[in-house]
């Protein structure tokens, strides 16, 4: 047997280095992609094998076929209208929403659900992946109507916390504060989530452990499967560690899910993308121990080619699909400049609207239109916020202030 393993070693040996002649240095990237490949076959097999068991497997053939944009489903595989999919989710005080951060059907179909399980008594609140919980103070003055959306915008730094276009979430964040619905920041601090990924959790101070959970379970091994599974894999990535900032987003948005309940009593929804919640072993069950609250999970899904349709039913790891037709947020106007943090244009775009306006490489951003710039990220919340396609840049160039007249092209 020794002398066979051996062999097998030295194969593999040859193997690797027959790649690395072909693919000249990127085998890394090859192993990866080879990886993700073999991860989502043995799930795959494990979720076929689950279903034949369970003798459920005709069903969810048969429920993949109908996958269908607006088609909507019970976990089973039957078909149900909206209005029973409201009147359940009703009966219970926590309901997860699952989605993909840029689709925004999926945002649609939030406000839909925040407003049809919106009764007027003021008992509801709105928990968001998005924003750190170090952010709460800000919401609060939010909730409480002390902020201009301008001041909201800045003061969460939206572009830095978050970076998905802020427009898919506007609608929510409107309605929230226009029917007293809170606003609620689940997720870990950035900072400390970044140390843990490079690191791991024995690499932070006492200091920066105490603000997160104290419980932090990282030997599920449904939740490691399910986090490998999702996981690209990119040339030097630490997996391990990064399961164990993994955990911390989801330890530490179900941690504060649970805070906000046991403190103001109510219903809660929690969004938060569908690697945080499908599966029920992320944000759900991490909250349901701290609360044991029944809960109910809707998954927003595209539509894709029916292989990828049938996998997904063979274990959609939520009570409810909703099947959408994949679509994108379309780019803003780019006005085609960067910035560092002292806010100097550290670059003009070659034919942008900057560059047409005269903006120039050196000069000190201080104002558009009326607001004051204050952060690199205050020029990407005016874009979004502004009245006009027309608007007035006012720089600092070699110590004199000077003003540019921006038009932004429109994008197809």
């Amino acid at each position: 047997m020794l002398p066979l393993l051996l062999t097998f070693a030295s194969w593999l040996d040859d193997i690797d280095k027959k790649i690395d002649e072909v693919f000249k240095g990127r085998t890394d990237r090859v192993v990866g992609e080879l990886t993700d490949e073999i991860l989502h076959e043995v799930g795959h097999t494990r979720r076929l094998r689950a279903a034949r068991a369970a003798g459920t497997l005709d069903a969810r053939t048969e429920a993949a076929k109908k996958a269908a944009p607006e088609a909507l489903m019970r976990e089973s595989g039957k078909t149900l209208e909206p209005d029973t999919l409201w009147a359940e989710l009703r009966k219970v005080p926590v309901v997860h929403l699952a989605e993909t951060h840029d689709q925004p059907r999926h945002h649609e179909i939030q406000l839909e659900a925040i407003r049809q399980l919106d009764t007027g008594k003021g008992d509801l609140a709105v928990g968001f992946e998005m924003f750190p919980r170090d952010l709460q103070p800000i919401l609060d003055q939010w909730n409480a109507g002390e902020l201009s959306e301008w001041e909201f915008m800045e003061g969460v730094n939206w572009y830095k916390s978050w970076g998905f276009p802020y427009p898919l979430f506007r609608p929510i964040f409107k309605y929230c504060i226009d029917h007293d619905i809170k606003l609620v920041a689940l997720n870990a601090p950035p900072d400390i989530n970044r140390l843990v990924g490079r690191g791991g959790l024995k690499s932070l101070t006492p200091e920066q452990r105490a603000r997160l959970p104290k419980q932090i379970v990282l030997n599920d091994a449904a939740h490691r499967r399910n986090f490998e599974e999702i996981l690209p894999h990119h040339p030097g990535i630490n997996v391990g560690t990064f399961y164990e900032a993994f955990c911390v987003w989801d330890e530490s948005m179900a941690d504060s899910a649970a805070a906000w309940l046991k403190k103001n009593g109510g219903r809660l929804v929690v969004i938060a993308g569908n690697g945080h919640i499908k599966g029920r072993l992320g944000i759900p069950e991490r909250l349901n121990r701290r609360t044991n609250l029944p809960y109910r999970i809707l998954l927003t899904q595209d539509v894709r080619d029916p292989d990828e349709n049938f996998d997904l039913m063979l274990d959609p790891g939520a009570d409810f699909v909703w099947w959408t037709k994949e679509a994108h947020q379309p780019a803003p106007p780019r006005l085609g400049i960067g910035l560092d943090e002292t806010l100097k244009i550290t670059m003009v775009a070659p034919d942008s609207a900057a560059e047409k306006a005269g903006v120039k490489v050196g000069d000190v951003l201080k104002k558009a239109g009326k607001r004051i710039m204050k952060q690199p990220e205050s020029i990407r919340h005016f874009m979004e916020l502004r009245k006009s396609d027309k608007f007035t840049l006012t720089v600092e160039r070699d110590g004199k202030k000077v003003e540019v007249s921006v038009t932004l092209a429109r994008t197809p």
